[in-house]
Formats: structure tokens, sequence, C-alpha cells
């Protein structure tokens, strides 16, 4: 009993998480002039590099979030949206170790002030370490499917 309720919590979770990450897709996608401008205030890329990111992280955001959502592939998912959390989080801690007072451009003109360094840091290991629980169940579900089952012979 108790775990069907922690496996319904969790997917509960995990499709709000979902939700969450194809809204913060979405947001930047509608409007790619600010997201690239806050790409660029970040110091750490410019030019065509900057121009790449600009597109792929907004549509890695939409894509992996509606798969997460669905829970088609929420191994690779959980696993993939982590890595870019953990990137996201390594430039914010850069931007905020060089003083820079910018926009973390997370969810395009809907986060145009100035970030909270420590609280963005903070939510973010909270959202890396929802994703580490979602890649645990992923993985112990997929373990479950794969093994063999007993014949009754």
């Amino acid at each position: 009993m108790q775990t069907t309720r922690l496996t319904r919590c969790i997917s509960t979770l995990r499709v709000l998480t979902g939700v969450f990450f194809s809204y913060s897709g979405i947001t930047k996608i509608i409007d790619l002039p600010t997201f690239h401008n806050a790409v660029i205030n970040f110091q750490l890329v410019d030019g065509q590099a900057a121009q790449w990111i600009t597109f792929l992280v907004p549509v890695a955001e939409t894509l992996l979030g509606i798969t997460l959502m669905l829970n088609i592939m929420a191994l690779g998912s959980s696993a993939l949206l982590a890595a870019m959390m953990v990137a996201f989080t390594l430039a914010i801690a850069v931007a905020w170790s060089r003083g820079l007072n910018i926009s973390c451009g997370c969810f395009g003109k809907l986060s145009e002030g100035t970030v909270n360094y420590p609280l963005k840091i903070a939510s973010n290991i909270g959202i890396i370490a929802l994703l580490a629980i979602f890649f645990g169940s992923s993985l112990r579900s997929s373990g479950r499917s794969r093994q063999p089952h007993a014949s009754s012979t």
C-alpha cells in the first residue's frame, strides 16, 4: 500500500516536473531574442555557440519535459534534464563568482529580474535531486521488466 502511494507520488511529481520543463522551454521559444540575450549575458559563450544554445536548450527542455510527463523514455529524459540542470547551475555559479547582475533567462521574459544566486542554486539542486529520484525509479522499473520470469514447468 505504501509502495503504491509512493509510486503515485513520484508519478505526480514526474508529470509536474515535465510540465515545468516544457513550460520553461516554450516560454523561451516564444521569445528567442530575449533568451539569446540571457545566454550572452552569462559571458560564457558568444557568436555561433550562443545561437546554437539559444535554439537547442528550449527545444530540448520542451521535448524532454513532454517525454518525462508522458513517462516515455523517462530514464533518459531524467538523466538528460539532470545533466542540463547541472550545466545551468554551474553557469549560474560562474556568473555569481564574476559578480554579474543578470537574469537567469529560465522562463524567457517572465524571468527578466535579477537572479537571486543562492536561491536559484538551491532550487536547481532540489530539481536535480528530484530528477535523480525519477532516474532511480525508472531504473528500478526497467530492471523489473527485464528480469526473466521463472517458468512454471
